[in-house]
């Protein structure tokens, strides 16, 4: 139950979309490498697949070469001893010696057949050796029967010793024996031998690559299905990365933004990160309001100025005794007319009175409506800023600046309208060590030429 519990407060307490993020995007990226390297498997598995069908169809037209060559060879060694043109024979050696298709695919069988039993290849090799010598024999008898110069001719007829029982015989029992060779049972037999060797290697390598290509598609299915998986994995991933922006992000920020459009406070939902976004806004409403309310009374009392409409030297009083019992983060700030008696006595002080009444409208202008302006006393202001730190001071001086921006503009001073001002913050309220520190920041601004925002350098 205690871990239930544990459970329970920590999502009551939203869902932090910082460790969500971090977490999706590792499972996200875990899925994606694994579709990736599922995607590779399958382009393997593919390109031996493509493989094994190239393979099989190479060995196939390289074993048919064999059966072709022999063909050639035996159709030209047959018409040469019928005939005795040696074109025929010419064309015999073109192909045995020139051409070498034969040999070639061999060389295309053992290259690509390898993982292929060969042994039916090799039978057949045997038996086209066998009748190869025989047609050269044939060849030799019909050329030595027909009184042929044989000098021309290739070594393989000229290397054919005749037996001297054929030497012995006439020419026409020569040409009958060469013709015999080359079509009778024997001859015949070594040609079904040769041609059953090609036919039951094709039939080898079909059965191997049948396998081959059943074991190869499981794999490829296997990995497909895989890759599918993943892919759909990924797919809940991304709805679920969506899913979790719009409901802890997209839709309480909008509902967020609306409260805080209508001046509301705001509902505690969504991811931590936007729950604690709402609790220190509704922290700084809560305050805005209390100040309004504040400043709403205190208007209603005595403590106005009367001139320039901001509070006089009593609310300013009654304010910081409030501030003494607080600890609020504040900032202090008091503010100068530059030059004022320099105004009054050139102008006159109705002049220097509608100087008091701009400076004090401008203030209100660009200071919010839960802040605090007084008028201290003379052409000196002050103002109690709460909820802000020192991360807000760079606000805090342009916020000055463009009040002086504004000010520069009445032409009836000669712009000689500015201020400087002084600012000290505070982590726990009001002290007097608050308004020295302001009042030192004032004096550096007076020091450095005026008409700028000095800052106490230390959050008291």
């Amino acid at each position: 139950m205690g871990v239930i519990n544990k459970i329970k407060k920590k999502f009551s307490n939203g869902i932090s979309v910082r460790k969500l993020s971090l977490i999706l995007s590792l499972i996200t990226s875990l899925i994606f490498i694994l579709t990736y390297r599922a995607t590779v498997e399958i382009s393997y598995q593919y390109n031996k697949h493509i493989e094994i069908i190239k393979t099989y169809f190479v060995c196939e037209r390289a074993a048919q070469e064999i059966m072709d060559v022999s063909d050639i060879l035996t159709e030209n060694s047959r018409l040469y001893v019928l005939d005795g043109k040696k074109e025929y024979l010419d064309e015999y050696f073109e192909e045995s010696n020139i051409k070498r298709n034969y040999e070639k695919a061999l060389l295309e069988i053992k290259a690509n057949g390898a993982n292929i039993s060969t042994g039916e290849i090799q039978n057949a090799v045997q038996a086209s050796s066998q009748l190869r010598l025989r047609e050269y024999y044939a060849m030799r008898l019909a050329a030595d029967a027909r009184n042929m110069d044989l000098k021309s001719y290739p070594s393989e007829i000229t290397g054919a010793e005749i037996s001297a029982e054929d030497a012995a015989r006439s020419d026409d029992e020569k040409l009958t024996i060469a013709k015999n060779m080359l079509y009778d049972g024997d001859y015949v037999a070594q040609k079904n031998s040769l041609r059953s060797n090609v036919n039951q290697y094709l039939k080898t390598i079909v059965e191997k690559a049948t396998e081959k290509n059943e074991d190869e598609s499981k794999k490829l299915e296997e990995m497909i299905h895989l890759q599918s998986g993943f892919l759909a994995m990924l797919l809940i991933a991304i709805v679920i990365v969506f899913s979790s922006l719009i409901f802890l992000f997209i839709r309480p920020l909008d509902r967020f933004i609306k409260a805080v459009s209508n001046g509301q406070a705001v509902n505690a939902e969504g991811a931590m990160e936007l729950r604690n976004l709402a609790e220190t806004y509704n922290t700084m409403h809560a305050s805005s309001d209390n100040n309004m309310k504040l400043n709403k009374e205190l208007k209603k009392s005595n403590i106005t100025d009367i001139l320039t409409g901001v509070y006089n030297r009593k609310g300013f009083d009654e304010i910081k005794q409030q501030m003494k019992d607080t600890d609020k983060k504040i900032a202090f700030l008091l503010i100068d007319i530059d030059k004022f008696k320099t105004i009054n006595d050139l102008y006159g002080h109705p002049v220097g009175d509608h100087a008091l009444r701009i400076v004090a409208g401008t203030l209100k202008k660009f200071f919010r409506s839960n802040d605090f302006i007084f008028r201290a006393g003379g052409d000196e202001f002050a103002v109690f800023m709460t909820d802000v730190t020192e991360e807000h001071k760079d606000i805090i001086t342009r916020k000055i600046d463009s009040i002086n921006a504004e000010l520069s503009c009445y032409q009836m001073f000669d712009n000689m309208l500015s201020i400087s001002a002084g600012v000290a913050f505070s982590g726990s309220g009001y002290d007097k060590e608050v308004y020295n520190a302001a009042d030192s920041a004032l004096y550096e601004s007076k020091k450095n030429g005026r008409k700028r925002c000095s800052i106490y350098k230390e959050t008291l």
